[in-house]
């Protein structure tokens, strides 16, 4: 009923170079219903990639309808008799993409045609490259939605903005024209740009690309303020990848931290009295200037040494490792004692403790913290103040006792005056 007719104006003189193009080709003929409606079409010529593209070898199709090659093309979704159909008899041509369910895959077509009713398709499997986009927009919407700043750089020249995910204008109220194109270091605070610059000159120079190096440092907002920013950055191939959040909250509550530190170091370390911080094993954690001026000895010599085994007379070891365990069973006894400590020249001091408990955050005890006094002098000098007052009392009774006798013996001498005028009368 169908007549199939040979293409006047397809040069078959072309079909080598045809062949032996990259792009898939196929040429086919319209047929049509008695109201010339195109209700199907026939494969006249198809070249060698678009066998390799389908899979469909031209001994096996040509000549052939669509509908016999590829049954239930007509319940497509893509409507490919239809649109061919158009193109065939309207003579315009169409470019589109489209899915193909019999080969699970998107195409790029150009359809058009060199004569009525018959048509010419060149098409390219962009099935890859489709997913390759929708995995990016899944990416960009995922990165999007992230509170932390996601950016990526070209490391050719300058490291310029390629990407920047929608944190950079909810924290830094920058929109993505604002910085796509723009170099990082315009960015920087002046005084840190080096730590960014060098890590990028070190790290492109270099034969082992550095993974995931992390730097603080502050970044100008659109309002011209700087907030500190830490980034992770990693370059691979041509590209810096760098992941960045605001830690200006907490960079002010490290500095705040870090002068309390500071000052409690120097009031540590000012203070007259002995302070030395022993941790639930008996180990010195910490001591201060006037504790090593007390053991005669350095900081780092002491700290990390048992204390009771290395500082304390072996005759007083077991009663102060007792206390030292008391304390932590009861947090209020034991709080004042004393006992001596050896010195490195092998000098021994008496010290007069107060003992504190160190806890954690959730109140379990972890270690003392005591404060010390040397109280050598003083004993030395209570017991010689102790042992001149003894002599004191001893010379006084003495004294009192002859002063006692005389009073007694003038009694005497005087009673014994009136016996003898008594008797000379």
């Amino acid at each position: 009923m169908h007549n199939i007719q040979s293409p006047n104006t397809f040069d078959l003189d072309y079909k080598n170079l045809i062949d032996k193009m990259l792009i898939s080709f196929a040429y086919h003929q319209l047929i049509t219903d008695e109201n010339g409606k195109g209700i199907d079409y026939v494969f006249l010529e198809v070249n060698k990639a678009f066998e390799e593209s389908t899979g469909l070898l031209r001994e096996n199709i040509l000549g052939k309808k669509v509908t016999e090659v590829i049954p239930g093309i007509k319940n497509d979704e893509a409507h490919w008799i239809e649109r061919y159909a158009k193109v065939a008899s309207t003579g315009v041509e169409e470019k589109f993409e489209s899915y193909s369910e019999k080969f699970d895959t998107w195409f790029k077509i150009y359809a058009f045609s060199p004569e009525r009713n018959f048509f010419a398709v060149m098409f390219e499997d962009i099935g890859e490259e489709k997913k390759r986009v929708e995995e990016n927009l899944t990416y960009k919407l995922l990165l999007d939605k992230t509170s932390d700043m996601v950016s990526i750089l070209d490391t050719q020249g300058t490291p310029a903005y390629l990407f920047v995910n929608k944190a950079y204008e909810h924290i830094l109220g920058y929109k993505s024209a604002d910085l796509i194109g723009k170099s990082i270091l315009e960015f920087v605070h002046p005084e840190d740009s080096h730590l960014l610059q060098t890590f990028f000159t070190d790290t492109l120079h270099s034969a082992a690309r550095i993974s995931s190096k992390k730097i603080t440092y502050r970044y100008r907002k659109s309002s011209s303020e700087y907030v500190v920013t830490e980034s992770t950055i990693d370059i691979i191939d041509t590209r810096i990848f760098i992941v960045s959040r605001d830690v200006t909250t907490q960079a002010i509550y490290i500095e705040k931290l870090q002068a309390e530190r500071r000052r409690t170091e120097n009031y540590f370390n000012i203070a007259a009295s002995i302070l030395i911080v022993i941790d639930a094993n008996g180990i010195v954690t910490k001591i201060n200037k006037s504790g090593c001026e007390l053991l005669e000895d350095t900081e780092e010599h002491i700290v990390g040494k048992n204390w009771i085994q290395e500082f304390i007379p072996e005759d007083e070891r077991e009663r102060v490792q007792n206390v030292h365990t008391k304390i932590f069973e009861d947090t209020t006894s034991h709080e004042y004692v004393e006992n001596h400590v050896k010195t490195k020249s092998g000098a021994q001091k008496l010290v007069l403790w107060h003992n504190k408990i160190l806890t954690n955050k959730k109140g379990e005890p972890i270690g003392t913290l005591s404060s010390g006094e040397d109280i050598t002098l003083r004993r030395e000098t209570e017991r010689a103040n102790a042992n001149n007052f003894m002599e004191i009392e001893k010379f006084n009774k003495l004294a009192i006792g002859r002063e006692l006798k005389m009073v007694a013996l003038k009694n005497e001498i005087k009673r014994l005056e009136e016996e003898l005028k008594a008797a000379t009368r």
